[in-house]
């Protein structure tokens, strides 16, 4: 087990730690999301598993955030679900992005291109210290500021451009998708489509792009109300 492995495991313990609360029940939804991944990326056959199944690597890395966005654009299950959840409580659960320093050792050890690591690293880095600072600023007892808005936006609108991005990079990087679509990398698609690193690929981007997608939901929602 690399130092990537172990920074990977440790951040989704914490992940799953900082969901909130204010969800109830359904915050054991994380959990069984975890383990569903792992056991389909485990033990799926070879013809439904998405290192050789494009459109399963495309269902799995881009239909859950798909399927939450048309959610809240629609005001369904889950975006009532979302309702008492406060914003600060999602700023603490996108805490675990710095997970995404852990590219830089996945680089060292030769499993990724360093340039793509690099990158991804530096945009995973900078979108968990802004969840970080905002939480830690976060004004108690009193509706946020103007000034404190437009941070908020401006983070998650960075943070959410670099989980896209990243997304789309790992999604491009197969060599099974028709060419019109592909950029293909097999190093980037089997780091990202094989245990353990597919929980990256199919659980935690897929859930910083709603989490920052929930962001935007519950600032629309407190402009609706003043």
């Amino acid at each position: 087990m690399t130092t990537a492995d172990l920074l990977l495991f440790a951040f989704s313990l914490l992940g799953l730690f900082l969901a909130p609360a204010a969800l109830g029940r359904a915050v054991w939804a994380f959990p069984a999301a975890l383990a569903g991944v792992a056991l389909f990326i485990l033990f799926a056959p070879a013809s439904l598993h998405p290192f050789s199944n494009p459109w399963v690597h495309v269902l799995l890395s881009q239909g859950p955030w798909m399927l939450l966005v048309l959610d809240l654009a629609f005001q369904g299950r889950i975006s009532r679900l979302l309702g008492p959840v406060p914003v600060r409580a999602l700023l603490a659960f996108c805490l675990f992005r710095f997970m995404g320093l852990r590219f830089i050792f996945s680089a060292i050890t030769g499993e990724m291109a360093p340039d793509f690591a690099v990158e991804a690293a530096i945009g995973e880095f900078f979108a968990a210290l802004g969840a970080l600072v905002l939480w830690a600023a976060y004004p108690k007892g009193r509706p946020p500021g103007r000034w404190y808005r437009g941070l908020l936006v401006f983070w998650n609108t960075y943070a959410l451009v670099t989980s896209l991005a990243l997304s789309y990079r790992i999604l491009r990087a197969d060599p099974g998708l028709p060419l019109g679509l592909a950029r293909p990398s097999r190093e980037v698609h089997a780091y990202f489509s094989t245990w353990p690193h597919a929980l990256d690929a199919y659980l935690w981007i897929p859930l910083a792009i709603g989490i920052h997608a929930s962001i935007f939901y519950a600032l629309a929602r407190e402009a609706k109300r003043t």
